[in-house]
């Protein structure tokens, strides 16, 4: 399975074994849950990918379609409450929060994810005369976009998919559709024999993790955590594999170094995402997010026009349209032209002209709109980035 692509089936992995793993978090004195919240376009084969690394039920029809461990984002709160509470000690999936220009059935499908999320993230599950639901089991969230409230971000861990799967190393691994299943009963085995030492090793790689909170650059400390029990359980898993001689240790250091990677890179796309959404709240200067995408080659700044972005003497010169696509192709965050124009003429950053009709922030040229941005009051606006404008100046 992770030699379909390492970078996100082994994050995928990692979080199927965090589910068999969950009571055993709990007795490590261990209380919060990992969601993840794995994200890609339209088409892209994530919820078969995630399916394939994490499903211990094999194409079961209990329930619905989906299986007796998953639901999509438009079913009832209380019902899902009530899967996620049956499905104790394995995952659960939160199937397709798609785009829709249906805002009110966006709204209620978002409404619903950010319920559960707050169920299971918090520990606070929906209690009745009936029953008393327990969050049980592993979350695991797909969307074809990433929640905006800022309140909720630090909820969970994202997995960004970036590029399409291969389809040929996924029809492989499709083959033997009971392979992962089989080989959770005697990783459960082995886990049963080493119950004691395994819940002391998670116990101490997540103590780790909270010594090194003052290093942390992000916001939100539960991502470090989620973090940490992910790479705690595929060190469990690269462990169990070379005792039973699976591979040998020198690769399953090398697996772990990787692993570790795709994790940081993660964790930075988190944080990336974070600041675009303090952004929208005004609370971030898009100076700074202009000047990083330049000197990052995300936004190429030329000299001639008719070029997307070009200085001229003072003045840069950059399409919103371009700006918008580098923000989004770097974030995974849409905003508006309107949004970006207003925030530059709001800061006095952007030249002002003066149409046919009213007064604009933005210049034709060749019937092409231009965002013009006056680089000293950009660069007075930037000037707290960790890159410098005169970089790009």
């Amino acid at each position: 399975i992770i030699h379909i692509d390492f970078r996100y089936t082994s994050i995928l992995t990692a979080a199927g074994i965090l589910g068999l793993l969950r009571q055993l978090i709990i007795d490590s004195g261990i209380r919060p849950p990992c969601a993840l919240q794995v994200s890609a376009g339209t088409q892209s084969r994530k919820t078969t990918l995630t399916e394939l690394c994490t499903r211990m039920y094999n194409r079961s029809d209990m329930m619905s379609g989906l299986g007796v461990n998953a639901a999509r984002p438009d079913s009832s709160l209380p019902k899902i409450s009530e899967l996620i509470d049956n499905c104790k000690d394995c995952v659960f999936l939160l199937d397709d929060l798609f785009r829709t220009d249906d805002k009110r059935q966006k709204k209620d499908m978002e409404r619903t994810v950010v319920g559960i999320l707050r169920i299971y993230a918090d520990n606070s599950a929906r209690r009745n005369m009936q029953s008393e639901h327990k969050a049980n089991s592993q979350l695991i969230i797909t969307s074809e976009y990433l929640l905006n409230d800022i309140s909720n971000v630090g909820r969970c861990f994202y997995l960004f998919i970036k590029d399409k799967v291969n389809l040929q190393r996924l029809s492989e691994a499709q083959k033997t559709p009971l392979a992962l299943s089989t080989a959770y009963f005697y990783f459960i085995k082995y886990i049963c024999c080493h119950y004691d030492d395994t819940a002391a090793f998670i116990k101490s790689e997540f103590n780790r993790s909270r010594e090194q909170a003052d290093r942390h650059i992000g916001k939100y400390e539960r991502i470090y955590e989620m973090a940490a029990l992910l790479t705690a359980a595929f060190k469990i898993l690269c462990k169990y594999a070379v005792e039973k001689d699976v591979f040998a240790s020198s690769y399953a250091e090398k697996m772990i170094s990787s692993f570790k990677e795709q994790i940081s890179k993660q964790v930075d796309f988190h944080c990336k995402h974070v600041e675009l959404l303090q952004a929208q709240n005004k609370q971030i200067n898009l100076s700074r997010t202009l000047v990083y995408l330049i000197n990052a080659k995300k936004i190429n700044l030329g000299s001639k026009k008719g070029d997307n972005c070009f200085k001229d003497k003072n003045y840069i010169y950059i399409k919103l349209s371009y700006f918008a696509k580098a923000i989004y192709d770097e974030y995974k965050i849409r905003l508006s032209a309107k949004f970006i124009s207003g925030y530059f003429s709001q800061k006095y950053i952007s030249e002002v002209y003066r149409s046919a009709k009213n007064r604009t922030n933005v210049k034709k040229i060749d019937n092409v709109n231009y965002l013009v941005l006056n680089i000293k009051e950009l660069k007075d606006d930037a000037k707290s980035a960790r890159d410098s404008i005169e970089k790009i100046v």
